[in-house]
C-alpha cells in the first residue's frame, strides 16, 4: 500500500507544482500510487511499455482462476480510509465475505477499474505513456528528465521506480538444460504448456510461486499437479554437493526453530531447578496472521500457563 509520508513528500516539491510525478511501471504499485497522488491533486504520468500489464502487473496478470489472494478480501481495499471498498466492489456486504479469499484475477480487475474511474473523474491528473523508460537525467533546476524509447522526453518533478520483480535468472546448476527441461520463469507465456501431462516435475523452492505452479499444473490436467510434484528446499550440483547456504536448506523455518529451541534450553539452565518447566510453541504468523486473533491467542496461552 502507498506510504502516506512518501506521497506527502512528492506532493510538496516547491516550485514545480505544474510538473507531474513520473511513475516507471504501471502494475499494481505504480497504478495505486498514481491514483493516490491524483486524489491529493498531484499529476502523475505512468510509463508502461506493455498495455496489457497496466494495473495488473505480474501478480494479478499472469494468473488463472485457480490462483487466490493470500490475504483475506476484507483486508484488500485499495484505500486505507475505506477498508470495505474491495468487498463492496465484489458485491458483498461488509461481513459476509470479509474472510474469503478472492481470486487474484478479480483483484487485478478491481485495480484496473479504479484506474479507469480515476482517469474519468480526473482526466488532467493521470496520464499513461505506453513506452519504455531509457534513463533519467537530473536537471540543474532540481527536476528530472525521463528519456523514452519513443516520443519526447518526459519532464517531471520526481521519478518513482515501480518496476516490480526482475525476471528470474537460471540457476547455474541448470545452465545446460533448455526448456522444457528447465523453466527459470514459470510465468513466461506458454512456459508450462511445454510440460508433458505425465512428466514428473521438480519444483526448486517452497514459496508461493511453487504453490501457484502446482495449481497451474493441476488446472492443465497434469497428474504431477495432484500427486507427483516434488518440492525441494535444497539445490545440488552435479556432484550432489549442496550449493545453497546452510540456513536456506530443508523445511522453511527449521533453522530458526532449532535456534529458538537452543536458546530456550540455554535460558532454562539459568533458572532454579523448581522453575524449569518450559513450553515452546511455534506459530508461523506470516501464514496465520489473517486467520488467528493474535492478541487473543497469546492471552489464552498466558491463561493456561504458557508464558
Amino acid at each position: 500500500m502507498a506510504n502516506p509520508f512518501a506521497l506527502h513528500d512528492l506532493a510538496r516539491r516547491a516550485g514545480h507544482d505544474d510538473l507531474p510525478v513520473a511513475i516507471i511501471g504501471g502494475g499494481f504499485s505504480g497504478t495505486l500510487l498514481a491514483i493516490h497522488l491524483a486524489r491529493r491533486g498531484v499529476r502523475a504520468v505512468i510509463v508502461e511499455r506493455d498495455p496489457q500489464a497496466l494495473a495488473h502487473g505480474l501478480a494479478y496478470g499472469a494468473c488463472g482462476p485457480q490462483h487466490l489472494l493470500n490475504v483475506r478480501a476484507g483486508n484488500m481495499s485499495a484505500f486505507p480510509d475505506d477498508p470495505t471498498h474491495f468487498l463492496r466492489w465484489l458485491g458483498h456486504g461488509e461481513t459476509d465475505a470479509a474472510n474469503r479469499f478472492a481470486t487474484r484475477a478479480s483483484y487485478g480487475a478491481y485495480i484496473a477499474s479504479l484506474l479507469a474511474s480515476a482517469r474519468a473523474a480526473m482526466p488532467d491528473r493521470i496520464t499513461i505513456a505506453i513506452a519504455g523508460a531509457q534513463g533519467v537525467t537530473p536537471l540543474a533546476d532540481g527536476t528530472l528528465q525521463v528519456a523514452l524509447d519513443h516520443g519526447a522526453p518526459l519532464h517531471a518533478r520526481a521519478v518513482v521506480l515501480a518496476q516490480g520483480n526482475l525476471p528470474p535468472q537460471r540457476h547455474r546448476v541448470l545452465a545446460g538444460l533448455a526448456p522444457p527441461l528447465a523453466l527459470p520463469d514459470p510465468w513466461a507465456p506458454g512456459g508450462l504448456d511445454a510440460i508433458a501431462p505425465d512428466a514428473r516435475v521438480l519444483l526448486l523452492g517452497t514459496g508461493l510461486t511453487a504453490l501457484d505452479v502446482i495449481q497451474s499444473l493441476e488446472a492443465r490436467g497434469h497428474r504431477a499437479g495432484r500427486r507427483e510434484a516434488a518440492v525441494a528446499g535444497e539445490v545440488y550440483d552435479a556432484g550432489m554437493r549442496a550449493v545453497l547456504p546452510e540456513t536456506l536448506r530443508g523445511c522453511l523455518g527449521a533453522d530458526e526453530q532449532a535456534w529458538v529451541l537452543l536458546e530456550c534450553l540455554r535460558l532454562r539452565r539459568c533458572l532454579p531447578v523448581g522453575q524449569r518447566r518450559t513450553w515452546v510453541l511455534f506459530v508461523d504468523f506470516r501464514k496465520a496472521y489473517d486467520a488467528v486473533w493474535r492478541d487473543g491467542l497469546l492471552f489464552k496461552l498466558w491463561r493456561r500457563g504458557v508464558r
